[in-house]
C-alpha cells in the first residue's frame, strides 16, 4: 500500500506541474501577445527561444512572428517554445519542444513510451538528416498537425510541429509537412544542445 501511495502521489504531483506549466505557457503568450504591436514584427536580429534567428525563421515558415514563448532548463523539459504568427484569420503556432522523454515532444498525455512505439505507427515516415546523428521520422501528432520527431543520442527527444487550427486537407498536409522538416534541419543541432543550456522561467517576447 506504501508503494502505491508513493507512486500514485508522484503520478498526482506530475499532473499538477504539467497543468501548472500549460497554465504559465498560456498566460506568457497571452502577455506576449497583447505586448506586441498589432503590425510590428520580431526583428529579424532576435533570437527565438536561443535557437534560431527571427528573420531565418519567417523565411522558412513563410509568416512573420508576432511573439514567442518560451522555457528552458527543466529536467523534463530541457526546451519548450511556442512562436505565433499574426492571425487574420487563422492564427499559426509552431512548437519546439526538447524532452528526456519521447511522450511530452508530441502531447503530454500521449502513452507512447517509446520511439519504437511511434516509428511503427502507420503514418509515420523516416527522416534522414545529413551529418545529424539519430533518428527521425515525420509524423501527424495527436491533434492530427503535421510534427517532426527526433531522438538524439544523448537521450533527448525533440519535436517541431505545427499547433492545428482547423482541418487539414492532404495537401495542405504535405505543404505543412515540408515546411516543418525545413525548419527542424535548420534548429535540429541546436535543440539538441539545449541540455546543457541556461535555465529560463517561462517568458514571452515582447514582455
Amino acid at each position: 500500500m506504501l508503494v502505491v501511495g508513493v507512486v500514485l502521489a508522484l503520478v498526482l504531483g506530475f499532473g499538477f506541474w504539467v497543468v501548472r506549466e500549460v497554465r504559465a505557457r498560456v498566460a506568457a503568450v497571452a502577455a506576449a501577445e497583447a505586448s506586441a504591436s498589432a503590425t510590428a514584427r520580431v526583428g529579424d536580429d532576435i533570437e527565438v527561444c536561443g535557437i534560431v534567428d527571427a528573420g531565418v525563421l519567417e523565411n522558412l515558415l513563410g509568416w512573420q512572428i508576432r511573439a514567442f514563448v518560451m522555457s528552458a532548463g527543466g529536467d523534463l523539459y530541457p526546451l519548450h517554445c511556442e512562436v505565433v504568427s499574426f492571425a487574420p484569420r487563422h492564427k499559426e503556432v509552431i512548437t519546439f519542444k526538447v524532452s528526456v522523454r519521447v511522450s511530452p515532444v508530441i502531447n503530454e498525455s500521449s502513452g507512447w513510451s517509446s520511439f519504437e512505439e511511434i516509428v511503427s505507427r502507420p503514418d509515420a515516415s523516416p527522416l534522414v538528416v545529413e551529418g545529424l546523428e539519430g533518428r527521425g521520422v515525420t509524423l501527424r501528432d495527436d491533434n492530427g498537425a503535421p510534427a517532426v520527431v527526433w531522438e538524439y543520442p544523448n537521450g533527448l527527444y525533440a519535436s517541431v510541429r505545427f499547433r492545428a487550427t482547423k482541418d487539414l486537407s492532404d495537401p495542405e498536409v504535405d505543404a505543412q509537412t515540408a515546411v516543418i522538416v525545413a525548419v527542424f534541419k535548420e534548429v535540429a543541432q541546436a535543440l539538441a544542445e539545449t541540455k546543457d543550456g541556461p535555465s529560463v522561467a517561462v517568458t514571452g517576447y515582447p514582455d
